[in-house]
């Protein structure tokens, strides 16, 4: 027959319990700063031609949670680039103009941030676990 202590796992719950007030906070900044964190550094790492899209890169906290991008309707295609070739038809109602645009390679800038960021994120979560359990 095998026995189980519990007891540490009981002692963690009271911890992590005790904690609880001071942990929130602390997380709530955690999150808050990787947000502005992600979108500056996109902001670095955007390519620039007019500075529409760098300018355009932010971020949004929601408690726990953040959305960081740009809010330009193309931010998407520079990031991932464009199917090409494809056609490009006019919008002057000229009839039967139409261009070939042979299509964008991918510039990606916040998939590169977010990837450059989140360790410092998870890094700061477990030292926040750290505290918790001192």
């Amino acid at each position: 027959m095998a026995t189980i202590d519990l007891s540490e796992v009981h002692a963690l719950a009271r911890d992590i319990q005790s904690n609880a007030d001071r942990v929130e906070p602390q997380a709530r900044r955690i999150v808050a700063e990787t947000a502005f964190s992600v979108a500056g550094l996109a902001q670095v790492l955007a390519p620039v031609d007019l500075g529409t899209l760098k300018n355009s890169i932010g971020a949004d906290v929601d408690g726990l949670s953040f959305e960081a991008g740009p809010t330009v309707e193309y931010g998407g295609w520079v990031e991932e680039g464009t199917d090409g070739p494809y056609e490009i038809h006019e919008p002057w109602g000229w009839d039967n103009v139409v261009v070939m645009h042979p299509g964008n390679a991918p510039q990606p800038y916040m998939g590169p941030a977010f990837d450059q960021r989140i360790d410092l994120a998870v890094n700061d979560f477990a030292d926040l676990g750290d505290d918790i359990l001192r």
